[in-house]
């Protein structure tokens, strides 16, 4: 990203794929002035941090994960 970049939103259609970004935010976050905020459909907006990411992780795998390798959203 350009140094100039303040903010940067994505909108993961296939929110698995968005544990790639979730782990290089947190294995980078002390080398990098970095904030990962997530929202899953509309609830709340929660900040991923060191200490929550497993978490976070876990409950996307858990509502997302079919067997197969589907997603939910693939399947509307």
């Amino acid at each position: 990203m350009d140094k100039d970049i303040e903010h940067w939103i994505y909108v993961y259609y296939k929110p698995l794929q968005a544990i790639d970004l979730i782990s290089t935010v947190i294995d980078n976050c002390d080398k990098h002035k970095m904030t990962l905020l997530i929202q899953v459909n509309r609830g709340d907006i929660h900040t991923v941090t060191y200490e929550n990411c497993n978490d976070i992780i876990k409950a996307l795998l858990y509502l997302y994960y079919r067997e197969g390798d589907t997603y939910q959203s693939e399947e509307m």
